[in-house]
């Protein structure tokens, strides 16, 4: 890991050298090298099956010999989505001490811009939340990351560094500054780093018609918080996770080779003493004409086609898939689909999941504590989120109607408990069913008629 601290950036004598030299140690580290890995499996580009796996072998000759492609998996995609979705989907529910509802002074992208947060920070290790004056701007591992407080671990500055190099020679890149008071912008050239922009206060309000500083947003702290996926601040591609889907994508790329040979007639061959490389072209000539020359009368050649187990391969990728969802502590949908299952086996089946977000929780909380620090909000615990987990809506709508017709539910209870209503609706609902049984009491009265006096 960079070693850079900000006690070494004040200490500098030259600030613009110490900026690109922590720029270059940064993208060396292995939080940066971690975090490019685990971006590279939650895209599918499993490194470790795309390294190892070669597509054509080249013989001496300078015929090639086709080969298996490799084949990767997504499942560490499906890992972190399910763990960030469970927590972070539903939003935050961010209220005072005295119940009044906080969140409108987050910005209206802040629960989208949470989950992504938690999305990058599960699979990079950690992302950050720049409060930008009125709204929640992400950046992530691959681009950015600070300089602490070496006896606080505080962030005291951010660098980010944008990429401009596009397959030049010498380095190039944009550099962003984060102090405090504002953000100063730099370009890179190689060696060479210059200023680009000065100094921009944060929250810059201009006048339009003469273009004055109108007014500047004043921070107590650095105006940007990081987001960890963990409390040992690591991606989530650990070694057991890694290690088991690369055996999943060995298993899926051995059935790939053997699928793209399923069409293909392989030869047993008899009396035909040849050495490794002739063997190789004569495969790479079946492959290319599909036919075998025999020059000796008592050489044969045994026609045989390629079988495929798939029923064996499948049982494998099972195993595996649910060892790996096992370790992180997911939910493999395969135990779960194809049944009505009730909420207790539900609940038991989720049992590891929810114990592993609720740990997750914490970062969150910490994260919009700290934002809550920089907007100048006083610090409270009533965060709450609303787990997203598969229910059994009819057993729980049977329950709620049984308590109802009991009498021990009233409307608005049962409508708040049943699982086909949103809770926004709930209002609406009762609004109108009052004005229904008004209008009906109405249309009632106007229909009875007096009664009639017959007497002479």
């Amino acid at each position: 890991m960079y070693n850079y601290t900000y006690q070494d950036f004040q200490a500098a004598d030259d600030k613009l050298k110490f900026i690109l030299e922590a720029v270059k140690a940064y993208r060396l580290s292995d939080m940066y090298n971690s975090a490019i890995e685990g971006e590279a499996y939650f895209q599918g580009n499993n490194t470790t099956i795309l390294s190892s796996t070669k597509n054509v072998i080249k013989l001496k000759n300078g015929k090639t010999l086709k080969v298996s492609e490799p084949v990767t998996s997504n499942i560490f995609r499906q890992l972190i989505t399910q763990q960030n979705a469970t927590l972070l989907s539903n939003g935050a529910q961010i209220t005072s001490s005295s119940d009044v509802d906080l969140k409108p002074k987050f910005g209206r992208v802040f629960d989208r811009v949470l989950a992504q947060l938690g999305e990058n920070a599960l699979r990079h290790a950690v992302s950050y939340g720049f409060w930008n004056y009125d709204r929640l701007t992400m950046f992530t591992a691959l681009e950015f990351f600070t300089l602490d407080d070496e006896f606080y671990d505080t962030p005291m500055i951010g660098i980010r560094f944008i990429d401009k190099t596009n397959g030049k020679k010498e380095m190039r890149m944009l550099i962003e500054l984060y102090e405090n008071d504002g953000v100063t912008k730099y370009t890179i050239n190689g060696d060479a780093i210059t200023l680009f922009e000065a100094k921009t206060p944060y929250g810059v309000s201009i006048r339009p018609v003469t273009n004055d500083i109108e007014s500047i947003v004043e921070y107590p702290r650095l105006p940007i918080v990081p987001f960890w996926g963990n409390s040992e601040h690591t991606s989530e591609l650990t070694k057991p996770i890694k290690s088991k889907i690369d055996f999943l994508d060995k298993v899926w790329t051995n059935f790939g080779d053997s699928a793209s040979r399923i069409n293909i007639i392989y030869w047993i061959l008899k009396n035909y003493s040849v050495t490794k490389d002739e063997a190789m072209e004569m495969i790479a000539d079946i492959q290319a004409m599909g036919i075998l020359r025999a020059d000796d009368d008592k050489f044969t050649a045994e026609a045989k086609a390629f079988e495929i187990p798939s029923e064996s391969v499948e049982k494998a990728i099972q195993i595996i898939e649910r060892a790996i969802y096992n370790d992180f502590g997911g939910v493999y949908m395969r135990d779960i689909t194809g049944g009505s299952l009730t909420n207790v086996a539900i609940n038991t089946m989720y049992d590891a999941h929810l114990k592993k977000v609720a740990r997750y929780e914490w970062q969150p909380m910490d994260f919009i504590q700290g934002i809550m620090h920089v907007i100048g909000i006083e610090s409270t615990e009533n965060i709450q989120f609303k787990r997203e987990v598969p229910r059994n809506a009819r057993e729980e709508a049977s329950i709620v109607l049984d308590h109802y017709s009991a009498g021990l539910f009233d409307d608005q209870t049962a409508l708040e408990k049943s699982p086909i209503v949103i809770v926004d609706e709930v209002d609406t609902i009762l609004n109108r069913k009052a004005s229904e049984q008004l209008g009906m009491d109405d249309y009632s009265e106007e229909e009875e008629e007096p009664e009639q006096d017959n007497q002479p």
